[in-house]
């Protein structure tokens, strides 16, 4: 798999969160791939905070990769953003997502910058 095949199949897994900002993972290794998005999973509305949980997308990725018993070591993980109007934005893993990735041996992640 390429690069751009990846970001493509990342950004049409983006399209099915229904999370505020949708984002689409895609982790693939020789010939196969597997895929996650940012999943709430439940959300509380208050006046000054909205606190989510949430399945992030390189978290559901990871699952589902684990799940089908997938070697991640030396694996690729792509991650991608978009907005409503399906333009990129900004994303970077957060610390728990970071430290899972780093345990499971993903070698390469690449974020929209």
């Amino acid at each position: 798999m390429k690069l751009d095949e990846a970001v493509m199949i990342a950004v049409n897994e983006s399209h099915q969160s229904n999370a505020k900002y949708h984002l689409g993972a895609v982790i693939y290794s020789a010939n196969k791939f597997v895929t996650g998005h940012i999943r709430n999973l439940h959300c509380t509305h208050q006046r000054n905070a909205t606190p989510m949980n949430s399945v992030h997308a390189e978290e559901m990725a990871i699952q589902r990769a684990l799940r089908i018993e997938m070697n991640l070591n030396n694996s690729t993980m792509v991650v991608v953003r978009i907005n409503n109007s399906g333009m990129f934005r900004c994303s970077y893993p957060c610390d728990e997502c970071r430290r899972l990735i780093n345990s499971v041996g993903i070698r390469t992640v690449y974020y929209c910058k």
